[in-house]
């Protein structure tokens, strides 16, 4: 599996701004694992309360329950592309600006980080963290603009790469995404509280209208004078990523004005037209490509099983970023169910193929259940290249596909086929909307670090 990057979510004009903040982190926690934060506006304040690990921790220890009334507030979970995993990364950060404060959450990556951090340290630049998040706020702090717009602007013309954010101050939010739109974020409201969320799984948990995405290259922002919209002059064509529909987000959620569910049906369906297979049923990976393998089995006329029980205990297996690591979550994480899968002829249906160790590993697990055939049906394309727009694929030798030939990945991971499906099968007719640097190496930005 692929490590993701983060979650992110704010509400405004709310008494209740820091639960909802909470809860609609919550259910945005599939995208980091890590830790979290919040930021909150109240009458006497800043309130901040950040934690490592899941939200459910923080509910031990009681403080769910004690959030002050706050008008205003932020939230992120995390899962590192920049910068290690520790307390001191966790977001939102604040930092003193002017006669104010300024807090922000990122989800993306600045693929210039290490050339502005670089600029900003000889300048006497003091950082808190090793994320790249804290670059945006340096730039914004040490620009000349005559108010925070005009700095966001400035940010925005000198940091390269993908980032959807949230910036909140004493009297405003902010939401800022990218000129090629990478990362999703949404808008909706409820109550008159203007609300902002990665995915809106998070809105319709709340009971939120969903109103619209945040436009590639805009900035909307939110204050007691109402909700006011700014765009940057933008040539760049949108460039939505890909994997977002593919994998990291929730089936119940609309992003970039993608229904989830239906473009992995779809890709489900596709492949099964395209990649059918001689087998007695059909058997998902788990939950990510569930839906996919529901549609394929439909597709092609074959029973769709259950035959493999994912145990919740466990967290994703791209949140773990050591290879034993990987390997060992399989066996906890995935349970054969034998009599559904013993002496049968099985298509087993993921929604990628990233490394190939999880899924050899998972391969043994059904043949040591009585399969007696396995057939592995991918719904993506070969991953061949690595992404520097917030998902942590650092380097290509790790992804299976940039190295081995399709017959080569068929005996490495022990399956007795092996297909996947075609990049131009699965964009379609919005080949124009997507980031597919992943699997075909055009890269919408040029990637000077790596």
């Amino acid at each position: 599996m692929i490590k993701h990057n983060c979650g992110i979510f704010g509400v405004y004009n709310s008494y209740r701004a820091l639960d909802l903040t909470y809860y609609g982190l919550f259910q945005l926690q599939h995208r980091g694992e890590e830790g979290f934060g919040v930021v909150g506006v109240t009458d006497t304040g800043i309130f901040e309360r950040k934690s490592e690990g899941l939200l459910s921790e923080l509910t031990k220890n009681g403080y769910a329950f004690s959030f002050p009334s706050s008008r205003a507030a932020i939230g992120h979970v995390r899962y590192s592309t920049t910068g290690s995993p520790s307390t001191a990364n966790l977001q939102p950060f604040i930092v003193q600006f002017r006669n104010d404060f300024l807090a922000i959450a990122h989800n993306g990556n600045f693929v210039n980080y290490k050339r502005l951090k670089e600029k900003l340290v000889k300048k006497g630049t003091v950082f808190h963290s090793t994320t790249d998040t804290e670059i945006f706020l340096h730039l914004v702090a040490q620009s000349m603009e005559s108010d925070l717009l005009a700095g966001i602007m400035y940010a925005m013309s000198i940091v390269e790469g993908a980032y959807s954010i949230l910036l909140l101050t004493k009297d405003a939010i902010y939401a800022v995404r990218d000129p090629y739109g990478f990362r999703p974020l949404e808008m909706g409201e409820l109550e008159g509280a203007i609300i902002f969320s990665s995915e809106t799984c998070a809105l319709s948990f709340l009971g939120a209208n969903h109103i619209r995405p945040v436009k590639p290259g805009e900035i909307i922002r939110v204050s007691r004078s109402g909700v006011d919209s700014f765009k940057l002059e933008n040539k760049n064509p949108a460039r939505f990523c890909i994997f977002e529909l593919i994998y990291f987000a929730r089936p119940d959620s609309i992003v970039d004005g993608f229904n989830v569910y239906e473009f992995r049906k779809k890709s489900g369906m596709m492949l099964g037209k395209l990649a059918p297979a001689t087998a007695d049923i059909v058997v998902a990976v788990p939950d990510s490509g569930s839906i996919a393998a529901i549609a394929y089995a439909q597709t092609v006329g074959i029973p769709f099983e259950i035959g493999l029980v994912r145990s919740y205990y466990v967290g994703r297996s791209f949140i773990k970023p050591r290879l034993h690591e990987r390997e060992s979550d399989v066996v906890f994480k995935y349970g054969p169910v034998n009599s559904v899968i013993k002496g049968k002829r099985i298509v087993l249906v993921d929604d990628s193929l990233v490394r190939g160790t999880t899924s050899r590993r998972l391969i043994e697990i059904i043949r040591t259940a009585g399969a007696k055939e396995i057939h592995m049906r991918v719904a993506s394309p070969p991953l061949k290249y690595p992404c520097f727009y917030g998902i942590d694929i650092p380097t290509r030798h790790e992804l299976i596909a940039s190295s081995l030939d399709l017959n080569e990945i068929k005996g490495f991971i022990n399956v007795d086929s092996l297909s996947y499906l075609p990049l131009e099968y699965l964009i379609n007719s919005d080949e124009n909307r997507f980031c597919t640097a992943c699997f075909s190496g055009e890269y919408p930005i040029e990637v000077r670090e790596k």
